[in-house]
């Protein structure tokens, strides 16, 4: 299987070699990271919280808003879709 993946954590979005087994960070300083899509034209989407503070924490959760960044095949952010609410705890997105 050759290809690269983009894989979300707490603190990145990570991008895998599957050929040569080498990880590079795509984006931090928005974790956390959560659901992962990929539209028709190849355009990838990751939601991020925009904190990694737990959600047992009142006053973070309060203020969190997360938003979604777009990237491009080459795993570059070219944009963010910001919500008009409080976008928390995205798990999952699919197109």
């Amino acid at each position: 299987m050759a290809g690269r993946f983009l894989v979300s954590t707490t603190h990145y979005l990570l991008a895998i070699d599957v050929e040569t087994h080498e990880f590079w960070q795509v984006h931090s300083g928005s974790g956390l990271y959560y659901g992962l899509a990929k539209d028709e034209d190849g355009m990838l989407y990751a939601a991020c919280r925009k904190t990694v503070a737990g959600p047992d924490d009142e006053t973070v959760r309060a203020a969190e808003v997360g938003s979604v960044l777009v990237l491009d095949r080459g795993f570059r952010v070219v944009h963010e879709i910001q919500s008009p609410f409080p976008l928390r705890d995205v798990h999952g997105i699919t197109c």
